[in-house]
C-alpha cells in the first residue's frame, strides 16, 4: 500500500472532531448540516457516518447514517463529488451496518442489511447506483452487537453469520436451506468474523480474558492459527485483496501482518483506527476512527473526506 502523499480536500462538510477515514488518498467525513445530524445520541450513539463498503467503480462507496430515526439508514457516497453535491437520499432503513456483494451479472449486485433480527438481501444496479426491487430475507435471528451486525460475504457468494448475543459460540456453515452442514474452530467467544475473498479462510476476534486475538481458521478444518499474541485487544480484522495480509486494530495504533503468521506486525497507522474494508486494488484501506474523549460504546460523530 502507497502512503507517501496525502493531499487533502474535504468531501462532504465541516471538520469534526471524529472522522470516517478512508486510508491512502482519501478519507471520509460528514456533514454538520445534514438533517440527520442531531443535537442528542440516538440509539445509544452520536449521530455519524460509519462503516464505509466500496462499490465495484471504486468511486462510490455506501456507508451507514447514524442520526433522527427518520434518516439513520444506508446512504450513497461518492469520493468526487463536493459536499453540497453529497447525495442525501437514504437508500435502506437499518440501525446497523450493511455490505455490498457482487454477483455473476456485473450488472447486479445486493447489498447485505438488517431489518431488526432478519438478514436481508437488497438487490443492486452498481451501474446506476440504486437498488432494483424488494428485499428478500436471507437469514432470521442473526446477531448484532451496536451498530455492527454479526455477519461476512465473500465475493463468491459465501455467507458467514452468527446467531444471537451468547459469549460462547461456535462458527457454523450453513447450506442454503438454512442446516448447519458444519462447524469451523472450537467453541469459543468469538466476536468479529472476516471471510477471505476466495471463501477459503475466515479471521475471527476470539476472546480469552484478559486478551482479545485475531484467529485463522480454514473454512475445512476445526483447528484454528492464532495470528496475535501481543496483550491488549487485536480487533477488526479485514483481508487484503488476496488474502496474504490482514489489517486490525490494537490500542492506538493500526497494525497489519502476514494471514500466514510469520513475520512481525507491520505498523500501518499510529492512531485508534479500526479497518472496515480493503479495496479490490489493494490501493486504499477504509477505517473509521473514535474521539478518544468519547465512551467505547459510542460511535462517535463521524464526516467523509478525500485525499
Amino acid at each position: 500500500m502507497r502512503r507517501s502523499r496525502r493531499h487533502h480536500r474535504r468531501l462532504l462538510g465541516p471538520e469534526r472532531r471524529d472522522r470516517l477515514w478512508i486510508y491512502g488518498w482519501f478519507w471520509c467525513a460528514r456533514s454538520q448540516n445534514d438533517p440527520g445530524i442531531g443535537r442528542q445520541p440516538c440509539y445509544g450513539y452520536e449521530p455519524g457516518d460509519i462503516f464505509p463498503s466500496l462499490l465495484p467503480d471504486g468511486r462510490h462507496f455506501i456507508y451507514l447514517r447514524l442520526g433522527a430515526p427518520n434518516a439513520t439508514g444506508i446512504y450513497l457516497g461518492s469520493l468526487d463529488a463536493k459536499p453540497e453535491e453529497q447525495s442525501t437520499k437514504r437508500l435502506l432503513a437499518t440501525r446497523v451496518h450493511a455490505q455490498y456483494v457482487p454477483s455473476e451479472d456485473p450488472a447486479r449486485g445486493y447489498i447485505l442489511f438488517m431489518s431488526d433480527a432478519t438478514l436481508m438481501a437488497q438487490t443492486f444496479d452498481p451501474n446506476r447506483l440504486e437498488p432494483v426491487g424488494e428485499a428478500i430475507p436471507v437469514a432470521e435471528q442473526v446477531g448484532t452487537y451496536l451498530a455492527s451486525a454479526l455477519f461476512s460475504a465473500s465475493g463468491n457468494g459465501v455467507l458467514a453469520y452468527r446467531k444471537g448475543t451468547g459469549r460462547i459460540t461456535r462458527l457454523s456453515w450453513f447450506d442454503r436451506q438454512g442446516n448447519a452442514s458444519s462447524f469451523t474452530g472450537e467453541p469459543a467467544s468469538f466476536n468479529d468474523v472476516a471471510l477471505s475473498r476466495d471463501g477459503t479462510l475466515v479471521a475471527t476476534t476470539r476472546a480469552e480474558p484478559p486478551k482479545v486475538d485475531i484467529w485463522v481458521y480454514e473454512v475445512a478444518r476445526t483447528t484454528g492459527t492464532r495470528l496475535t499474541s501481543e496483550p491488549g485487544l487485536n480487533l477488526s480484522p479485514v483481508w487484503s485483496p488476496n488474502g496474504d495480509r490482514i489489517a486490525f486494530n490494537r490500542g492506538a495504533t493500526m497494525y497489519e501482518k502476514a494471514s500466514s503468521g510469520t513475520g512481525p506486525e507491520q505498523v500501518l497507522l499510529q492512531r485508534e483506527a479500526y479497518p472496515t474494508d480493503w479495496s479490490r486494488d489493494g490501493r486504499f484501506l477504509l477505517y473509521a476512527q473514535r474521539d478518544p474523549r468519547k465512551r467505547f460504546r459510542s460511535v462517535g460523530a463521524s464526516t467523509v473526506w478525500r485525499a
